[in-house]
């Protein structure tokens, strides 16, 4: 099984949140990945799932400058799971993947 990812909600801004955390940069932004197989009859079909992104320090910034939507990327990172209060006392339940290594695979546009 292959899974493509594509930044598809990936825009500076709004969509990509670049901040100085302690005076660390950070960028959060969604990822789309797209499964695609073939059901019982053969046809094909897709399976898309977005995902929530935070990279700090040198990637929040090489995203920041490069990353656009649409961008084709390898991440690498691991899960991290939290929770947080709304202001109604409501618990919110998230998942991130934090990364830690990111290649940007879009080929350069011809000059």
């Amino acid at each position: 099984m292959q899974q493509q990812l594509r930044a598809d909600d990936f825009q500076i801004p709004p969509h990509c949140q670049a901040v100085s955390v302690s005076h660390h940069k950070v960028a959060k932004f969604s990822l789309a990945t797209t499964e695609t197989y073939r059901d019982k009859n053969g046809q094909p079909q897709s399976q898309t799932d977005w995902h929530s992104i935070v990279l700090w320090r040198g990637l929040a910034e090489l995203a920041q400058n490069y990353l656009h939507k649409g961008s084709l990327i390898f991440l690498e990172g691991k899960l991290k799971y939290r929770h947080y209060d709304d202001e109604q006392g409501r618990r919110h339940y998230v998942t991130e993947i934090i990364g830690d290594h990111l290649l940007l695979l879009d080929r350069k546009a011809a000059e």
